[in-house]
């Protein structure tokens, strides 16, 4: 994280401007809010964007407000949570008040059906987007550890995908299990071989 950090009322012009800009639900916000701060002003590394992320996985609720706070206390404390989560939840539950006021009157017409399928396949697109961001910092942290700690975080991003496919595993487990698997395997390539004794 960068030493010079924001003061609350820019991180709230910066989060409401978030709020006003994200529409796509918390694929746009993510996006907005890596550009803002970690592309932009580099108040934040891409590792510490992912490990918040993380984080936030393991907490209920709404992910991105959980980072939203997440980020406002590690850059301004307190006020920065109250600046950070203020200025991204108080728009969007405004334009979405108003959005569902106006989408009454104009739900049963033929093209608004077809709007909206166009609408969930680029959200999915943004999906893909977040999670590349996501991923490609700290695949190069795996390959700077070893090259079996790379390997085994490629293993828990395809087991991961097809276990949400099967949508058998709770979240939950998933998450657990993938964190225990990496840490297991990080301790393991960290520890020196010892020789073996040969029987003679």
């Amino acid at each position: 994280m960068s030493e010079a950090g924001p003061d609350a009322v820019l991180l709230l012009r910066i989060w409401t401007r978030i709020g006003l800009q994200s529409f796509g639900g918390g694929q746009a916000v993510q996006l907005y809010a890596y550009e803002e701060l970690v592309d932009r002003r580099k108040w934040l590394r891409a590792e510490d964007w992912a490990e918040a992320w993380g984080i936030c996985q393991m907490v209920p609720g709404v992910n991105v407000v959980a980072v939203a706070a997440l980020t406002g206390y590690r850059l301004a404390g307190w006020a920065g949570v109250a600046a950070a989560v203020g200025g991204l939840i108080v728009p969007s539950v405004l334009i979405t008040v108003l959005m569902t006021a106006g989408f009454v009157h104009i739900r049963d017409l033929g093209w608004v059906g077809t709007g909206l399928h166009g609408l969930v396949f680029a959200a999915a697109g943004g999906s893909v987007m977040v999670g590349y961001r996501l991923i490609r910092p700290l695949l190069g942290i795996s390959r700077g550890e070893s090259r079996l700690t790379l390997v085994a975080s490629v293993v828990v991003v395809v087991v991961a995908a097809l276990l949400a496919l099967g949508g058998r595993v709770p979240l939950l487990a998933v998450l657990l299990g993938a964190g225990a698997l990496l840490a297991a395997v990080v301790t393991l390539a960290d520890r020196p071989l010892e020789p073996v004794e040969v029987a003679r």
